[in-house]
């Protein structure tokens, strides 16, 4: 007899095996400066190191925004007592990377709500 979990499994791969398109075969690892594009959307990935060694920020210079991950969060930073984290690497590369970003770039972290590159400037407590 089959739960209805493995209904829906078995349900879900079949759909998934009757789509028109092939999957997109995924290319290379991003490195800092790439540009990802999608509709009419451009992305720079800007290398931010410190909570992970590869860890990545995207950029849209058009729509003033980011997307921070777990680097920076209204009013603190990512974790950096992880396994490749560095405390040090990541104050260093969030001031010399981001912060000069345009103070009105919206931040959109990983977890919590947005706030923006001036406010983080001025109030975050671990740049004062």
């Amino acid at each position: 007899m089959t739960s209805g979990l493995t209904k829906r499994r078995n349900k879900a791969a079949c759909s998934a095996s009757n789509l028109q398109e092939a999957p997109v075969p995924l290319g290379t690892y991003l490195h800092d400066g790439d540009i990802i594009t999608f509709g009419n959307t451009e992305l720079e990935a800007i290398h931010v190191p410190g909570h992970s060694p590869g860890s990545l920020v995207y950029y849209c210079a058009a729509d003033h925004c980011m997307f921070s991950g777990d680097v920076l969060f209204q009013g603190s930073i990512g974790r950096a007592d992880l396994t490749g984290g560095n405390f040090d690497e990541l104050i260093e590369h969030i001031c010399s990377r981001l912060f000069i970003l345009p103070n009105d770039t919206i931040v959109y972290p990983g977890h919590g709500a947005p706030t923006t590159i001036g406010i983080e400037k001025a109030e975050n407590p671990f740049f004062r």
